[in-house]
């Protein structure tokens, strides 16, 4: 007859005393994982696999394990802490009104927070590309997020040429010379050109500012919408350097006012120039849609809510802040990501 153990006897496994502070050999040691994949599994490392993610997760929270930030930023020379350049410059007056660039910069501050870090918000009053490494060499940011190329091309390929860790939203070009997401400015142009050629419409007004990369490509991309469509139609540039609604209302209003041609349709880079163009229009006893056909880009959530509600281009703004997020992490980690192009879709509505 086999003997009885008492259950008093059986040796239970060592468990750390989660009593005193919890450390990473602890870690490893639970999950029978190296201290170095702890750390990195801790740190959100494209390195570690999920799964594992999720059993280091598990296994420190169980044991009551808190990072120590201030000891991290230390031993990772890291400032946990990304810069968001917005392009003050670009806009007279020093001062952004498309809710567009805060839906976009809501998404980034999300994809950051799930990632622990801190937001600094920038404008260097010199906008050039050593401002820009000053704010990294000195330690205030680890790397940047740049909200729109604007007129500064030549100051990013500048920091590119400098191997500082940045990503930008805009244009995304054949041959990169750094890091972009952005959506698909062409084929949001031509998704427009193709509409108005559709539609029969030969005389069409183009409200932006080409020297900007984005709007250069949706200039282009309506053109050969238009062309593919059978139409050889004119095209007017209204060209816009104050992208707040007052200076886009003035400026359509003396366009029409002036203007001694008809125009068909209007193609405006940004839905805030849209309604702007509507509202100048109606005072002129048009209504937009019906004499005047207007398409604008963003889908911001006032386009569906003016009256007539706008057609637009939409650009998904969650999906870039976590893909901005996503590349910046891995400049800093080591690796050189590619740029990445969001799709875009038209918008139908009343205009």
């Amino acid at each position: 007859m086999a003997k009885r153990v008492k259950r008093d006897n059986i040796k239970k496994p060592a468990i750390p005393d989660i009593s005193s502070a919890m450390t990473m050999d602890h870690i490893a040691q639970l999950t029978n994982l190296s201290k170095a994949t702890v750390s990195r599994a801790l740190r959100d490392s494209p390195l570690v696999t999920v799964e594992t993610k999720t059993l280091v997760v598990e296994a420190a929270t169980k044991c009551g394990y808190t990072v120590n930030k201030n000891a991290r930023k230390l031993r990772d020379k890291r400032t946990n802490t990304i810069a968001i350049a917005l392009d003050f410059p670009s806009y007279p007056g020093q001062r952004i009104s498309d809710p567009f660039i805060f839906e976009l910069l809501t998404d980034i501050v999300n994809a950051l927070s799930v990632r622990e870090q801190d937001v600094l918000l920038c404008s260097p009053v010199v906008d050039n590309a050593l401002s820009y490494q000053n704010i990294l060499a000195a330690k205030s940011a680890d790397g940047i997020i740049f909200l729109g190329q604007g007129d500064k091309e030549q100051i990013l390929e500048d920091l590119a040429r400098l191997k500082a860790p940045f990503v930008v939203w805009g244009g995304v070009t054949s041959e990169p010379k750094y890091c972009t997401v952005g959506s698909d400015n062409l084929y949001g142009g031509h998704l427009v050109g193709s509409r108005f050629a559709s539609l029969g419409y030969k005389n069409i007004l183009f409200m932006g500012n080409s020297q900007h990369l984005e709007f250069r490509l949706r200039r282009e991309g309506m053109k050969t919408g238009l062309q593919e469509g059978g139409k050889q139609g004119k095209i007017t540039d209204l060209t816009i350097t104050d992208f707040t609604y007052e200076a886009s209302y003035r400026a359509a209003k003396h366009f029409l006012a002036n203007s001694s041609g008809t125009v068909d349709a209007v193609f405006a880079v940004s839905d805030i120039m849209a309604i702007a163009f509507a509202a100048a229009l109606k005072e002129t006893g048009r209504t937009p849609g019906k004499d005047v056909a207007i398409i604008g880009y963003n889908d911001i959530p006032v386009a569906s809510y003016f009256s007539p509600a706008i057609s637009t281009i939409q650009q998904d703004t969650v999906k870039a802040g976590g893909l901005l997020v996503e590349k910046l992490m891995q400049i800093l980690d080591g690796f050189n990501p590619k740029s990445v192009m969001l799709p875009t879709h038209i918008v139908l509505r009343e205009t």
